[in-house]
């Protein structure tokens, strides 16, 4: 006979069938109803004691309950970390947010300076221009000017300087050996003037005629005859070769001394000044010659 275990009376045909260990209880004594236990999957119902058995298998200890709560109250610690490292990162974006606001206003205004400076460099640039091309302009209109001051006179170099020298008697001296018709009244002003090239090359003499027509008989004549020699000319024994050149303005000088400098590296080896330019040839005999008013003129060295 089967009884229940919980009451411990005779069980009917119909009644519950622990699964754990197969305890037999009535339906009240399980505290389930026959038509909930028909429904019930029987083959994994336990009843209520051998339910309190199998919670009760592995009860919490304090010291884990402890570590649990430890554990528990770290990771909230961490999340209050996480929060606050958060906010400061938030506050940190906000920062450079507003810094990068700043910074662009300042380079928008920066920019709208450098347009209004870049306009003024602009217009100054071509007041330069203008201001060079009038003072260019300028400089070959003083440099015209100051060489058709000497447009009388002739420069004479390798006549050795002497004391008491008679600079009258010589340059009547030079127009014989020029073959020229000389007067006294030819000229109206002879003097010696320093040298400024290297060595001890004696001070130059310049000569001032009367008449520009004069001036170009001798340098016509110049061309004819037989170099001079400065023993032929002057009381010395010299044998200096004696040189008529035009009487150049300073900037013309310098201007020669350059042409002579860039032409000559490209087979130019004659220069001359005549009429207001600079002509250079690669031979005496060439006819044609290349033309220089200023250093810009020197690309034409071919």
């Amino acid at each position: 006979m089967n009884t229940c275990v919980v009451c411990n009376e005779e069980l009917p045909p119909e009644h519950t069938v622990c699964a754990s260990k197969g305890c037999l209880l009535h339906f009240h004594c399980a505290g389930i109803k026959e038509a909930t236990w028909r429904k019930t999957k029987q083959q994994e119902w336990k009843c209520p004691e051998c339910r309190k058995v199998t919670n009760n298998n592995n009860p919490v200890t304090p010291a884990e309950m402890r570590q649990f709560m430890a554990n528990v109250t770290e990771k909230v610690n961490r999340i209050d970390e996480l929060k606050s490292t958060f906010d400061a990162l938030e506050r940190s974006v906000t920062f450079m947010s507003e810094k990068y606001e700043q910074t662009l206003m300042e380079l928008n205004a920066y920019k709208t300076k450098m347009d209004e400076v870049e306009k003024k460099v602009e217009v100054l640039e071509k007041v330069k221009e203008e201001k060079d091309n009038i003072i260019h302009d300028l400089s070959l209109r003083m440099r015209e000017a100051e060489q058709y001051a000497r447009k009388c006179n002739i420069e004479i170099v390798g006549i050795p300087e002497q004391r008491n020298e008679d600079l009258k008697a010589i340059m009547a001296n030079i127009a014989s050996a020029l073959n020229v018709a000389h007067s006294a009244g030819d000229i109206d002003v002879v003097h010696r003037v320093p040298s400024h090239s290297h060595g001890n090359a004696p001070p130059k003499i310049i000569a001032q005629f009367s008449s520009r027509s004069k001036r170009d008989e001798w340098m016509d004549k110049k061309r004819q005859v037989p170099p001079i020699i400065a023993s032929d000319v002057c009381n010395s024994t010299s044998t200096q070769k004696v040189f008529l050149n035009t009487h150049l303005c300073k900037e013309w000088k310098d201007l020669l001394w350059k042409a002579k400098q860039s032409g000559r590296a490209k087979g130019y080896n004659f220069f001359r000044y005549q009429n207001g330019k600079i002509i250079a040839k690669k031979s005496r005999e060439d006819k044609d010659g290349i033309y220089i008013l200023s250093e810009s003129d020197f690309c034409r060295f071919v």
